[in-house]
């Protein structure tokens, strides 16, 4: 069933929202800022745009018309070698791909619940992004994992600003006390750190979200 005219309004919205963080990091790229910076906040900038999915009532047919419009985006831009930072071939590539996969599996999964949905937008947006930008440009100590090399000091960051972004989120909407939620966003950001360690390289776009959210539902069943 076609969505209202109301939501198609706001599935455009959002895609405009989005386009407008390609525009901004290309800006960036084009300026000469480092290609893991610009990645690391194009990355948050998508996940600050998807964590908005659960307070637009949107339906899932609605959100299928969002993903197929990010893919189709995607999919131009690596085709005419528009918007360097997500036009990327290799893992990378398919990472950009998998992310509104992601997104509209989790929407589905959590069936709109934002406490079930957002915390695993969160690990898995500013999570990566921050154990990019500090492991690439501070990392000294290296360690293997899955097929590639990580660094102590990035996987480090991932769980420090995983945990932060997931209690921040859980404390301003009121939920539980900072020490509880301290108690469950820690498990939470320490599974994100491993699920994107062991995952082959350029699918923890769609694994890290999906094993927080699973883990969430075990962990916290009242949510």
């Amino acid at each position: 069933m076609r969505p209202p005219a109301t939501e198609t309004a706001r599935v455009l919205l959002l895609l405009f929202e989005f386009v407008l963080v390609f525009l901004y990091a290309e800006r960036w790229r084009l300026r000469g800022m480092a290609p893991e910076v610009v990645r690391g906040l194009s990355q948050v900038g998508c996940g600050i745009v998807a964590c908005q999915l659960p307070f637009q009532r949107l339906s899932p047919g609605a959100v299928c018309l969002l993903t197929a419009g990010l893919l189709l985006l995607l999919e131009a831009a690596r085709r005419w070698k528009r918007l360097g930072v997500i036009a990327e071939t290799g893992p990378e590539a398919s990472g950009a791909f998998l992310f509104p996969i992601a997104i509209l599996i989790l929407f589905l999964l959590s069936r709109g619940r934002p406490m079930l949905y957002i915390p695993a937008v969160l690990i898995v947006s500013a999570g990566d992004a921050a154990a990019a930008l500090v492991g690439r440009r501070l990392g000294r100590q290296r360690w293997r994992a899955g097929s590639g090399l990580r660094t102590v000091e990035g996987s480090a960051a991932y769980v420090a600003v995983a945990v932060a972004a997931v209690t921040a989120y859980f404390v301003r909407y009121g939920w539980s006390a900072p020490g509880a939620l301290f108690e469950l966003a820690l498990p939470l950001a320490l599974l994100g750190a491993a699920v994107e360690a062991a995952s082959p390289r350029g699918t923890d776009n769609l694994t890290v979200p999906l094993a927080v959210h699973l883990a969430l539902r075990v962990l916290a069943p009242d949510l």
